[in-house]
């Protein structure tokens, strides 16, 4: 319970950073946002 806790409390800031990257150019796979909206 407490690992699930702590995944979703960190999903916003890992989409976020994956946003960021690609406002910075990076390609980013569509993997990579199904695994960050799953968590």
């Amino acid at each position: 319970m407490l690992t699930k806790a702590v995944i979703f409390h960190n999903a916003p800031d890992i989409a976020g950073i994956v946003r960021r990257l690609q406002e910075e150019g990076y390609l980013i796979a569509p993997e990579v946002w199904l695994v960050a909206r799953r968590a």
